[in-house]
């Protein structure tokens, strides 16, 4: 009974979908449908060259305003290349170790901060 009873309590988003608000699954169908129609639009028109030339002519405009932020983009990713190209693999290597330990360190003292702080109750 206990556990049909924590089951009965878990929010919305943690049962299943047939147990979810009504609001919530009609949103989530609209979501997905838009999803997989848009897919499946994009896998029937992907060879088509008139397409994606007339959608290109189309976006010019409105990417027209963006223009002068392309090129800070265009420096900041060949700044960024340089950097890459000058720096030794092996480095990288480093670094990434090091975040990785640092973010483990942090899940781990956190842990155990947490079962210091909030010790177990018995029933």
């Amino acid at each position: 009974m206990a556990a049909l009873r924590a089951r009965a309590a878990r929010p919305w988003y943690r049962r299943t979908w047939w147990q979810w608000p009504a609001a919530a699954q009609v949103l989530s169908l609209l979501v997905f449908s838009g999803l997989f129609g848009s897919l499946t639009w994009a896998c029937f028109h992907v060879g088509r060259g008139d397409l994606a030339a007339t959608l290109g002519t189309g976006m010019t405009e409105p990417l027209a305003l963006l223009a002068p932020l392309g090129g800070i983009v265009a420096t900041l990713i060949e700044a960024m290349a340089l950097v890459l190209r000058q720096v030794p693999w092996l480095v990288w290597g480093g670094i990434l170790a090091f975040f990785a330990v640092m973010y483990l360190s942090c899940i781990g003292l956190g842990t155990a901060l947490y079962q210091i702080a909030l010790p177990r109750r018995n029933p």
